[in-house]
């Protein structure tokens, strides 16, 4: 793992993202989940991009099954990817986005004070998602005959 991008796990998780005074980016992925590897060289190029002014961490899934079930109850798909401002999440990304997409969050992320997200809903991108319903026509519905 890149030097810049920290190891989470239940033990950490609060000092190094609840309290950290910068913009957190948290990567949760998974040692068998194919397009969490092939994000993971565009994680280590933003750590290094953003080294001092983004928090860069990643979370395995599976160091800790409990510990992510009851952090993030309502995630269902990996990789994500969630920035937390002071505590909390303010915008998450799933699916295997590209570079573009993280750092547009990155940057929107840190233009918006503090005061501006208090209290604010966070969006939720679907990357993958977003991709195959722009290239998906619509079904027809009808019997199968």
């Amino acid at each position: 793992m890149d030097n810049n991008i920290v190891s989470l796990s239940a033990d950490n998780f609060f000092s190094e993202v609840i309290c950290s005074d910068i913009l957190a980016f948290v990567d949760i992925w998974a040692e068998w989940c194919g397009p969490c590897k092939a994000i993971a060289p565009i994680i280590d190029a933003l750590a290094a991009k953003y080294n001092g002014s983004v928090m860069f961490g990643k979370l395995n899934i599976d160091d800790d099954m409990d510990f992510f079930q009851h952090s993030f109850p309502d995630l269902q798909s990996i990789p994500a990817v969630i920035l937390f401002w002071h505590g909390e999440p303010i915008c998450s990304l799933i699916g295997a986005c590209s570079e573009a997409e993280y750092e547009e969050a990155i940057l929107d992320s840190l233009a918006r004070s503090s005061s501006e997200l208090a209290g604010e809903a966070w969006p939720i991108a679907c990357c993958a998602e977003q991709e195959a319903s722009q290239e998906a026509a619509p079904e027809e519905s009808g019997p199968d005959n």
